[in-house]
């Protein structure tokens, strides 16, 4: 299971955290980050990911939100 994974993703305690997902560029921090809005559309709980009351999409697209907590992230 450990074959071809890079050395920062080798645990040192043998057991591996699939949700550990390095985001060392811009490009995947976004691709991730879409991937996430796009959830609740998957679901049906909303027809555009900034609709959904609980996600940041809106934030991001419309740039409002009722999360004061949110900032853009530097990219």
């Amino acid at each position: 299971m450990l074959e071809g994974m890079r050395a920062a993703q080798i645990p040192t305690n043998g057991v591996v955290d699939t949700l550990n997902v390095p985001l060392y560029t811009t490009k995947v921090f976004e691709q991730k980050l879409a991937y996430i809005h796009q959830n609740p559309v998957k679901a049906g709980l909303a027809n555009t990911p900034w609709t959904y009351y609980y996600s940041s999409a809106s934030f991001y697209h419309l740039n409002s939100s009722d999360f004061e907590f949110l900032s853009h992230h530097d990219g």
